[in-house]
């Protein structure tokens, strides 16, 4: 049976001849050695943690289910995951204000992220996403339609 984390990291990306784990590795490599206010506290194939100031990130290649039940992560959470068979997914989100702010599932493979997590490291991942491959990650649209329905989020003019 092949390896769950190998198969999450072999994942292609359509915008690349890169998947999922090249890109995951190559943005780790980018915090430890390009990034000075950035201290790298844990580093795998499969994690990805840092610290910048008091505030620390923690980036992780989903492996299987999404890791969404139970306890709230204490730092903000970056999965990245296939979310293509999550059914519900952004109705949980939608429903679960805390989870939104404490994680962020982000579908490289489709540039959409699904979450509302305030932190540095999800900056950076945009910022270098951006600066090297020309891509840019994008609110999950049913995401910004369910935030704006209930009042939550408003396109301000400006």
């Amino acid at each position: 049976m092949p390896d769950p984390l190998h198969l999450a990291r072999s994942r292609p990306l359509p915008w690349a001849s890169l998947n999922v784990g090249a890109v995951f590795d190559a943005f780790a490599a980018h915090c430890a050695d390009d990034l000075e206010d950035l201290e790298v506290v844990e580093r795998s194939a499969s994690v990805l943690e840092v610290r910048r100031r008091d505030e620390r990130g923690r980036a992780e290649i989903a492996v299987g289910a999404l890791p969404l039940d139970g306890p709230l992560p204490p730092v903000p959470r970056l999965l990245l995951a296939d979310t293509a068979g999550e059914t519900g997914l952004v109705a949980r989100f939608l429903e679960d204000t805390a989870l939104r702010e404490r994680v962020c599932v982000v579908d490289l493979a489709l540039l959409e992220k699904v979450g509302t997590v305030r932190s540095s490291l999800l900056v950076y991942l945009e910022w270098f996403l951006r600066e090297r491959y020309g891509v840019k990650l994008l609110p999950h649209e049913d995401l910004t339609r369910g935030l704006l329905a209930r009042g939550t989020l408003s396109l301000g003019m400006g």
